[in-house]
C-alpha cells in the first residue's frame, strides 16, 4: 500500500494535474472562469492526494475508501471537461496519441480537450478496477485490524 507512487493510476492523476493546470490556463479565462479553475485543478489534485492519504492510512478498508474519492474526483473533472466540450461545441474524439508530459503550444483547443477526456475517463476506469480488486482483496483475506486480532489470539493461544 505504501508503493502507491508506482501505481499507474498514480501516476496518471499525477499528469492530470499537471495537465490541467496547463489547461485552465492556457484556455481559461482567469477573472471570469476563477471558480471553474480552481474546481478543476482542485478535482485533479484530490484525485492523486486521495490515493497518498489512502495508501498511508496503513488500513486496506481505508485505502479502497480514498480511492472511492479519488475516483468521485476524477467524475467531477471529467465532468467538467465534458461541460465544456458542449459549452464550446467540440466534437468528443479519441485522440491519436496516448501520452503528453505538456500541453504542446501548437496544440489545438480540440485536441489538448480530447486528450484530457480520454485520459481522465481511462484514469477512472483504472481506479474503478483498482477498488474492485482491492474489495475482493478485503473479502477474502481481511484487513489490518482483523489480521491483527488474529495474530493476537494466535499469540495468546486461544
Amino acid at each position: 500500500m505504501g508503493n502507491y507512487r508506482n501505481t499507474i493510476t498514480y501516476r496518471q492523476a499525477a499528469e492530470i494535474y499537471q495537465l490541467t493546470k496547463e489547461f485552465t490556463k492556457k484556455y481559461l479565462h482567469p477573472i471570469r472562469d476563477s471558480r471553474l479553475i480552481d474546481q478543476m485543478n482542485s478535482s485533479a489534485r484530490s484525485m492523486k492526494q486521495n490515493q497518498a492519504e489512502g495508501a498511508l492510512r496503513n488500513s486496506l478498508k481505508a485505502l479502497i475508501e480514498f480511492l472511492g474519492f479519488a475516483r468521485a474526483s476524477g467524475e467531477e473533472l471529467l465532468e467538467d471537461y465534458l461541460d465544456l466540450a458542449r459549452e464550446w461545441k467540440i466534437p468528443i474524439s479519441r485522440p491519436s496519441f496516448l501520452s503528453s508530459s505538456s500541453l504542446s503550444s501548437k496544440s489545438s483547443l480540440s485536441s489538448d480537450l480530447n486528450f484530457l477526456i480520454d485520459l481522465v475517463t481511462r484514469t477512472n476506469y483504472l481506479l474503478d478496477r483498482q477498488r474492485r480488486a482491492l474489495e475482493k482483496h478485503f473479502i477474502e483475506h481481511g484487513g489490518h485490524s482483523e489480521n491483527l486480532a488474529e495474530k493476537r489470539r494466535k499469540f495468546r493461544g486461544y
